[in-house]
């Protein structure tokens, strides 16, 4: 695997738990924010691959026309869910930061 141009502010936990799905057949949620205050952090989901040294993400990887990919934002890292299987599984999550309850 070519050398991979990271999001600024990825913490070397994030980036450990993000390597096993690039380029992958596994979806994965990335929720980025200041731990400090972020409650929820913005959500991404999909399929992460590289374009060259870039890491993108892509909700649908069948192809299709009206799907567009997008470059991973800049962090800091909230969490990585793996949501492959049945259920999702919190594969890192930022020791500074605690999600809000889902109901």
């Amino acid at each position: 695997m070519e050398s991979i141009s990271w999001p600024k502010a990825w913490q070397p936990e994030a980036r450990d738990a993000l390597l096993r799905f690039i380029d992958g057949d596994d979806r994965v949620e990335i929720i980025v924010g200041d731990p400090s205050t972020s409650i929820d952090g913005t959500v991404m989901a999909g399929f992460v691959y590289l374009d060259g040294a870039k890491l993108m993400i892509v909700y649908d990887h069948t192809g299709r026309t009206d799907v567009h990919p997008w470059l991973l934002l800049a962090g800091p890292v909230l969490e990585v869910v793996d949501l492959s299987g049945r259920r999702r599984r919190s594969i890192y999550r930022h020791p500074n930061w605690t999600p809000r309850r889902r109901s």
